[in-house]
């Protein structure tokens, strides 16, 4: 028997704590994936590692990683992110992500550019290098088809 929720928590009060479901979301569907379901998921993941063991500029870090994936996610929205904008989103050591960022600019996968609404700030750019990466990368990412 779990614990009962604290005064104004967004838990239901009446199932246990280990399958309590978010007031107003639809409760998750449980069923276990069948082996075909299975076999799927492992070959996903078995590309997606195969692929972050290549020629990634994550320098072997988890900062690096978090660098790359924001980058994709900017790459996507049609966005250069600002060196804050990362800074905020990791929420890591700034002087690590400086560094960072700093080898990924000596190393030719991103320039370093001031912005032209502020001189004090400066956007992450990515090369056509890094652009081809990132493409590579979202390409193991399945789409959704309805």
């Amino acid at each position: 028997m779990g614990l009962p929720p604290r005064e104004g928590s967004r838990y239901t009060s009446n199932v246990s704590n280990n399958n309590r479901s978010r007031i107003g979301y639809p409760p998750v569907n449980r069923e276990p994936p069948d082996p075909a379901q299975k076999a799927s998921l492992l070959r996903q993941l078995k590309q997606k590692r195969a692929f972050l063991h290549k020629d990634l500029p994550t320098y072997d870090s988890v900062i690096g990683l978090e660098i790359f994936l924001v980058m994709c996610e900017c790459e996507v929205r049609g966005q250069y992110p600002r060196l804050k904008d990362i800074n905020l989103e990791i929420q890591r050591s700034q002087g690590a992500v400086r560094r960072l960022v700093r080898a990924l600019s000596e190393d030719g996968w991103v320039q370093l550019v001031q912005s032209d609404h502020d001189a004090r700030s400066r956007v992450v750019v990515p090369t056509p290098r890094l652009k081809r990466t990132i493409a590579g990368y979202l390409a193991t990412i399945p789409s959704r088809d309805p």
